[in-house]
């Protein structure tokens, strides 16, 4: 199964996600390591999975994994698994244990300290208008995750 990664929006709850997407509340609350109910504020960030233009598959950690060694089997980041996964990049992970990778083919950036769109557009060697098409209800934010794909 493919994921998307969901900016809570006012007025959100589990229930309404859960039914925009074809999901249940139990599996979004699984995926998302919640453990009750709670109300969301706006701009938390939730993995939901969505049956089309998903950016994530699912990774079965296995005996000896650690964040590095799976960011390197997938050519990514420790850093960008720890945001994505929403764990400490120093946590360690159990076999076992599901985690979100990034599908092959999409691109990620983790924003800094006073960066702006421009100028991560820029940097990328893409245009603004590209990074909106992947990133809804955009507001640039320190280690805010951004698809680039």
């Amino acid at each position: 199964m493919h994921y998307d990664m969901y900016i809570v929006k006012a007025g959100d709850t589990l229930y309404d996600i859960a039914k925009r997407s074809g999901a249940s509340v139990e599996e979004l609350m699984q995926i998302n390591n919640l453990t009750g109910h709670r109300n969301f504020m706006v701009g938390t960030s939730l993995y939901v999975p969505w049956r089309n233009g998903s950016y994530f598959d699912k990774y079965l950690v296995e005996q000896g994994d650690d964040l590095s060694r799976v960011a390197g089997k997938f050519k990514t980041t420790p850093e960008i698994l720890s945001v994505v996964n929403g764990i400490n990049s120093h946590e360690q992970i159990h076999p076992n244990q599901i985690i979100m990778i990034p599908k092959k083919d999409v691109k990620i950036y983790l924003t800094e300290e006073g960066e702006t769109l421009s100028n991560i557009a820029r940097n990328a060697g893409i245009n603004e208008a590209e990074i909106l098409k992947h990133n809804k209800n955009l507001a640039v934010l320190p280690n805010q995750m951004l698809f680039l794909k």
